[in-house]
């Protein structure tokens, strides 16, 4: 795995995006240092544009993997 994989991240393209036929929910943990807040907040309107039904539910307590250590919401 190299730097480039998290600095060099590419918009998904929006023909991609509205291929999705069912609604989002992106969870965001605040202790995942390789995914900031305001990549999930860029996706999420990246989504929106794409015409998506999408949210965010963010648990600033949890790490990367929030769903696993921190299941209730």
């Amino acid at each position: 795995m190299s730097v480039d994989f998290f600095i060099d991240r590419k918009p998904h393209p929006l023909a991609v995006l509205k291929k999705v036929m069912c609604p989002i929910n992106l969870i965001h943990c605040g202790g995942d240092i390789a995914y900031p807040l305001h990549y999930a907040e860029e996706l999420r309107d990246r989504m929106e544009a794409a015409g998506l039904d999408v949210r965010i539910s963010h648990n600033p307590g949890a790490a990367h993997f929030g769903t696993i250590t921190h299941p209730e919401p």
